[in-house]
């Protein structure tokens, strides 16, 4: 309470400048903690086209921002940052999760919680800019439960879970991913047979994501295939 709470903006706008992957950041304070005389105090800083905007647009008794899940999570007595499920948000058309931790005071009183949004847009570029159509191979990005986080189809991005596809040999294969933690799989599809290579990526926080390599069975047969005919060449030589 002895620093000015533009000292505390000038810290996150600094920290969302240094962050590519945070496109937001607040800081909230416990009803009447940090001012006697006002309920709410909560800057939350912004990334826009024309820089980091701050606004206290949340500080109002119809948002109540005590109230929300991402404050909530927070355990009061706890140091460890808290993960939300993940999101799609409409206003940036992207796949977000806010990651909060408390804030103590000199006492170790939680007096409120800094929370910092991410946006995984650079890791759905990375999976799939990896698929491509020269070697065939495919990489998706899933929830525990099977909801997809990043695919090169779009459309299924936190809209479907991969048990749930129209393809009951994918579903399967969907199935196996869920309930295993690492290991093969197979379906079929356009007459072709696909290979399903996954693993669960470590827990953070509580969250552990799969992914998962996709590859035509006949990609993997090419180099026999190739070995099969340039030794029936030498055999007939």
């Amino acid at each position: 309470t002895d620093t000015e709470i533009e000292s505390y903006e000038l810290m996150i706008t600094k920290l969302l400048e240094q962050n590519e992957l945070a496109v937001g950041s607040g800081i909230w304070f416990e009803p009447f903690a940090y001012d006697k005389k006002e309920k709410y105090v909560g800057p939350y800083m912004t990334k826009t086209a024309s820089g980091i905007e701050t606004t206290y647009e949340y500080c109002t008794d119809e948002y109540d921002y005590p109230a929300q899940e991402w404050y909530t999570n927070v355990t009061p007595d706890s140091y460890d940052p808290v993960f939300s499920e993940l999101y799609y948000d409409e206003v940036s058309d992207s796949v977000m999760t806010t990651c909060a931790t408390a804030i103590h005071n000199t006492k170790g009183e939680f007096v409120g919680v800094v929370t910092v949004d991410i946006n995984l847009d650079g890791i759905s570029t990375l999976v799939v800019s990896d698929s491509t159509s020269e070697n065939g191979y495919k990489y998706i990005l899933l929830e525990q439960d099977g909801t997809y986080i990043a695919s090169s189809e779009s459309e299924k991005v936190m809209k479907l879970k991969i048990s749930e596809e129209e393809n009951t040999t994918l579903a399967a294969a969907g199935n196996a991913i869920v309930s295993q933690v690492s290991g093969l799989s197979e379906y079929s599809a356009d007459g072709q047979k696909y290979n399903v290579y996954f693993d669960q990526m470590d827990d953070i926080n509580g969250i552990s994501w799969k992914l998962a390599a996709i590859v035509p069975n006949s990609v993997l047969m090419a180099p026999v295939q190739g070995l099969f005919v340039k030794m029936s060449v030498t055999c007939v030589i």
